[in-house]
């Protein structure tokens, strides 16, 4: 019956377990927090709703009524109105990636942009801060949600001249909501190597007008084409500055979580790289969510890497990796 670092006064209070009674003294042993005029849904038949609950450490010690409750109230206990607000147990994201949504806070979010023009300017910010031949990298847009659609497109995708215009010296990559497609822009064409005669991939398209004319979108696998120079680039880079910046990207991707009553993650595909970096963050108690990791590697690596499996319930049960993920055709 734990919790979970990090959650405390939410607008809906998240426990992260099923609620039992414990047979700890109250009069002897306060409890750090209690939570009171709630309305708790404890998943526990016997008792469906509760008024309280009490918590010591990450421990859950008592379930039950407000009055009941008072007998864990020591001097040092923080105590929280929930003015009948609903406390649950915490939500588990059952397929997810984590390192891909924490890519996503860190670089420009573009989920909520109405418009291309939107994101257009989220570029051109982006810019100003970066340094010649950074990558500006973003993720979330989607055509048929903007508002208006732009003047000038091809099958609703604007041209990458807008793009141009404000970042001529830096690679732009801009991933669907989906993730099925990338919008980049002259100068990430031009390090890719995609003219208008290139011809596409299999599996994957470059995005053409009828003219001939590159749009600027990537579809599919031949979205490989732009990831290959930005991986070149973000090899040139310092270990150290992409741990760092990956480990403040998994900070807000947990806090994200909190925030929507996640504690649980299930984390469908990642690298090994990325399985040592939690397992650091894990014995150091910086992980504030629970992360069940399947790693996503071809053969090779599984072969190199084989005695890295498994880790299970590091950093006080915050981590574990011991599943492959393998995609098969359809």
């Amino acid at each position: 019956m734990k919790m979970y670092r990090g959650q405390k006064s939410f607008s809906m209070v998240v426990l992260l377990c099923l609620f039992f009674l414990s047979s700890c003294s109250p009069e002897k042993d306060p409890a750090t927090l209690v939570l009171r005029n709630a309305k708790v849904f404890t998943v526990n038949k016997a008792m469906p709703l509760a008024e309280a609950v009490a918590v010591k450490g990450d421990s859950i010690v008592f379930v039950g009524s407000n009055t009941e409750a008072e007998k864990y109230i020591g001097e040092g206990t923080e105590v929280i109105d929930c003015n009948g607000k609903l406390v649950t147990p915490g939500w588990i994201e059952g397929h997810g990636h984590i390192h891909g949504m924490g890519a996503s806070l860190i670089s420009l979010n573009l989920m909520n942009a109405k418009n291309w023009e939107e994101i257009v300017q989220m570029v051109a910010g982006a810019v100003q801060k970066a340094k010649p031949g950074d990558w500006i990298i973003g993720r979330g847009w989607h055509q048929e949600k903007w508002d208006p659609a732009p003047q000038k497109n091809h099958l609703g995708y604007p041209y990458h001249e807008e793009l141009d215009k404000v970042s001529p010296e830096n690679p732009v990559m801009l991933s669907h909501a989906s993730g099925h497609s990338s919008y980049v822009n002259a100068a990430a064409l031009k390090l890719a190597g995609i003219t208008e005669k290139t011809p596409a991939p299999s599996g994957g398209d470059i995005v053409k007008d009828p003219s001939g004319k590159l749009i600027g979108v990537l579809e599919e696998r031949a979205q490989s084409l732009a990831y290959k120079p930005y991986t070149e680039w973000l090899n040139r880079r310092p270990l150290e500055e992409l741990k760092a910046e990956w480990a403040q990207s998994i900070e807000l991707a947990e806090q994200e979580c909190l925030k929507n009553g996640i504690t649980s993650f299930v984390d469908a595909g990642s690298d090994f790289q990325e399985a040592m970096w939690l397992k650091e963050l894990a014995d150091q108690n910086k992980l504030n969510i629970r992360h069940w990791v399947m790693i996503r590697s071809g053969i090779k690596g599984l072969r190199e890497n084989e005695k890295i499996f498994d880790i299970r319930n590091a950093g006080n049960d915050h981590l574990t990796v011991k599943s492959i993920k393998v995609s098969l055709d359809g």
